[in-house]
């Protein structure tokens, strides 16, 4: 299995571990997706949220590293600890990536450099909304800003 990209699903890898048959699945913790419950997962992954820096998540993967779950954690090492309670014998797994947040921004750019917006430049995870049309997109603050002055040189909303 190859190790994942440095950004999964908006979070920049810190971790990962691929959970091999000799690793028994406890299900400690249970993890619903789509009111269903997540068992025993290939891959996991422990991340940081690039919108949030505090947010520590536990991510349970495919083995192509796509996001099948994800879990809060206060820590890395509390991460770790999940893991290991669903996956005894996990901790000797962990393989270290540490992608600064620098490297796994560059990468978000390189990788998707349609997915932010054309005027102020920031990502689709650093705003509420995004709006995209053929060549440019637009997020919520840039329309907020374009229609305020568009509204000043008219004299005000109402004028006409």
């Amino acid at each position: 299995m190859d190790a994942p990209s440095p950004i999964l699903d908006c979070a920049r890898v810190i971790a990962y571990a691929e959970v091999g048959l000799e690793i028994p699945f406890r299900q400690a913790f249970q993890l619903y997706v789509g009111g269903e419950l997540l068992g025993r997962v290939p891959a996991l992954a422990i991340c940081i949220n690039l919108r949030d820096e505090s947010d520590v998540l536990l991510f349970h993967c495919d083995s192509d590293w796509n996001v099948l779950g994800a879990g809060g954690a206060t820590s890395v090492d509390a991460a770790k600890d999940r893991a290991e309670a669903n996956y005894p014998g996990i901790s000797a797994c962990w393989r270290h990536m540490d992608t600064t947040l620098g490297a796994a921004m560059k990468y978000f750019d390189d990788t998707w450099p349609e997915d932010k917006c054309s005027f102020c430049g920031k990502r689709s995870f650093e705003i509420e909304h995004l709006i995209s049309g053929d060549h440019a997109a637009i997020c919520e603050g840039c329309v907020q800003k374009y229609f305020e002055a568009l509204s000043s040189s008219r004299g005000g909303a109402g004028s006409g």
